[in-house]
């Protein structure tokens, strides 16, 4: 969001195009890696690779957070 103009944007998208960072990506990154090691240490017999790790955080987390933004920007749009 410090690359745009405050101004020049519209009020009800400040919030979600904040999120848009390189901290979030990590998080993503290296919950999915953690996740990994999580679950192989729980299921030995069938390794889970990165990838597959990664998708299930992407559908669980990703989409919690877009439910999360979803409801942010209805109570933004309403309050103003």
């Amino acid at each position: 969001m410090e690359l745009l103009n405050k101004n020049t944007v519209d009020p009800l998208f400040l919030y979600p195009l904040s999120l848009i960072n390189i901290f979030e990506l990590g998080y993503f990154l290296i919950l999915a890696w953690l996740l990994v090691g999580v679950i192989n240490e729980t299921n030995g017999e069938r390794p889970v690779k990165f990838g597959k790790s990664l998708q299930l955080v992407t559908t669980s987390y990703g989409s919690g957070l877009l439910l999360w933004v979803v409801l942010v920007m209805f109570i933004t749009l309403n309050l103003n």
